[in-house]
């Protein structure tokens, strides 16, 4: 027999340790994903191969979770003690039902017709499944349902084990998804890891499976590299080339053909993306230079901007004016709402450098476009230098009630206690908490650098996140949020699942004012917990699950 739990998707198993109660009911809007966990272990001397089958009414997706290595841990990001060792994070898709084939004995061999459908039960450690109803967000009827997990062995048929989650499904809809969210998607990763020309055919199948897993977790935005990133870039040196426009320079003069550009936001609309952001006009920290950029020369393609050319250069000044009004007229013939960048993370040193190019860029796309950028020093939003600013949320109080379109971010850096963060380190509960603070918080959007990033510091050497999830600067996840499968698709992660469920709780949040008032929502935050700022995330799943719950039932009301 096995012993199961039923958990949260909140709940961390880990091989040495499992809570020792769960929960046995969950409540959802009627098109809002909601997910569990079982947990399992067999009995003493029972090590076996089984099989876990689902009844339910309403869909469900299942999920094996997998286990990473983290070899290091700091400790200033963890909310309770915790050691090196193997950490869930994967979620493999498993074919719960798989149909199968029986052989006789001796051996009764059993095969699946679909995907992977055993599950190893161990005596000796902890193993879960991950189960997500609705994951498309479908309307689904109003009711209670029973979904009922059993597990079975593989060579006997014989039940084990079984749990049944009771889900209160309520009439009322999540509001369509107003918050803005991106984090950024590194094109020359995709290429560099799975060895492919970037651009080819097998690219863009591989950079779909990316951004349909990015757009069903409520990632609406997508970076545009319309010109190579110059982003964490050492000074002097390039990332791959990933520029999308294709140029050609004769003389003073510049043409420009965005066909390449076309496919790759068809892909990315294909994939459910709604938003672009074009790539950083300026060099990181500063816009003290020009980007890295190419164009065919005499019938050759050659870098004509990059290091060794200022912001201020009068030649690369002239050539992002021609540019500038070639992609505001493509943008209009695609309907594209873009988000402009000038520079990641100005420094306050650079405030002539940042605002020439600023004020360059809005003379070129006019007042009206969309120009934001990472910020912790408020001085540049206080001289109307940044519009929109995505301000670094331990630097966030700095910017609250005077900003109608702040957006928030976070790094690594912003894991210490009470803060949010979606690292292996951090709790699920402290991640999904970020959906109470942007409501209280009224962002617009919310931004990460790291949604693929599978290099390492600045960019130097490439690491396999499945086997060493620590590869960037020593903090696990800190770079991204989804694994590179062996086949091209993505393997979404647990941290990404519970970040989801966060927006999930703004929109519900959002639906709460609408109908009953902004007083209502902050009197059912203040209770359950207490003053809501930056610092207010919890570590208690329940807390969270007591709150959703008495929001789900005002909604209903």
């Amino acid at each position: 027999m096995l012993k199961t739990v039923l958990l949260s998707s909140m709940h961390r198993v880990f091989p040495q340790s499992c809570p020792e109660s769960g929960i046995n009911s969950l409540s959802a809007l009627g098109n809002e994903p909601v997910s569990f966990q079982i947990a399992f272990r067999s009995e003493a001397g029972k090590s076996g191969i089984c099989r876990a089958f689902v009844e339910s009414d309403i869909p469900v997706s299942c999920y094996r979770v997998g286990y990473v290595p983290v070899t290091h841990i700091k400790a200033e990001a963890c909310d309770t003690p915790l050691e090196p060792g193997l950490f869930p994070d994967m979620l493999l898709p498993y074919d719960p039902n798989a149909a199968v084939e029986e052989y006789s004995d001796p051996w009764r061999t059993i095969r699946p017709a679909g995907r992977e459908h055993q599950i190893y039960a161990a005596d000796d450690c902890w193993n879960s499944m991950w189960f997500t109803v609705n994951e498309d967000g479908k309307r689904v009827s109003p009711g209670v349902y029973k979904i009922k997990i059993s597990f079975y062995t593989c060579i006997k048929t014989e039940k084990v084990g079984e749990e049944t989650l009771t889900l209160t499904i309520f009439s009322a809809l999540l509001p369509p998804q107003r918050l803005m969210h991106t984090s950024w998607f590194h094109c020359d990763s995709l290429s560099d890891f799975y060895r492919v020309p970037v651009y080819s055919e097998r690219f863009f199948e591989i950079f779909y499976s990316y951004a349909k897993t990015a757009a069903r977790h409520g990632m609406n935005m997508i970076m545009l590299p319309a010109l190579t990133p110059p982003l964490d870039t050492p000074i002097g040196h390039s990332r791959m080339n990933v520029q999308l426009v294709k140029i050609r320079k004769t003389g003073k003069k510049y043409e420009f053909d965005f066909s390449l550009m076309k496919r790759y936001i068809d892909t990315a609309r294909k994939a459910g993306i709604k938003y672009f952001e074009h790539a950083h006009l300026f060099t990181q920290w500063g816009a003290t230079c020009a980007p890295a950029v190419y164009a065919e020369v005499g019938g050759k393609e050659k870098q004509i901007f990059g290091w060794d050319v200022s912001s201020r250069s009068e030649k690369y000044l002239h050539f992002l004016r021609f540019y500038l009004k070639a992609f505001k007229q493509f943008m209009s013939e695609e309907r594209l709402t873009v988000l402009f960048h000038i520079s990641d993370e100005p420094f306050e040193r650079d405030l002539d450098f940042y605002g020439a190019a600023a004020k360059m860029v809005r003379e070129c796309m006019g007042d009206d476009c969309m120009m934001g950028d990472a910020l912790s020093e408020y001085v540049f939003y206080e001289k109307g230098l940044v519009r929109m600013p995505i301000v670094a949320t331990n630097h966030i109080d700095d910017f609250a009630g005077k900003c109608d379109n702040l957006w928030m971010y976070y790094t690594s850096e912003q894991s210490g206690e009470g803060f949010s963060n979606r690292t292996l380190l951090v709790s699920p509960a402290r991640n999904r908490s970020i959906g109470y603070q942007l409501f209280a918080y009224n962002a617009k959007g919310f931004l990460h650098w790291g949604y693929n990033y599978y290099y390492d510091y600045l960019s130097y050497g490439l690491f396999d996140p499945k086997t060493d999830p620590c590869g960037n600067s020593g903090c696990p996840g800190n770079s991204f949020l989804v694994y590179p499968g062996n086949n091209g698709e993505a393997i979404v992660s647990m941290r990404f699942k519970v970040f989801y469920e966060g927006i999930c709780d703004e929109r519900a949040l959002r639906l709460l004012e609408k109908e009953r008032g902004r007083n209502v929502c902050d009197a059912l935050l203040a209770k359950h917990f207490g003053k809501v700022d930056i610092r207010s995330a919890v570590c208690d799943p329940m807390k969270i699950l007591a709150f959703r719950h008495e929001l789900n039932e005002l909604l209903n009301k």
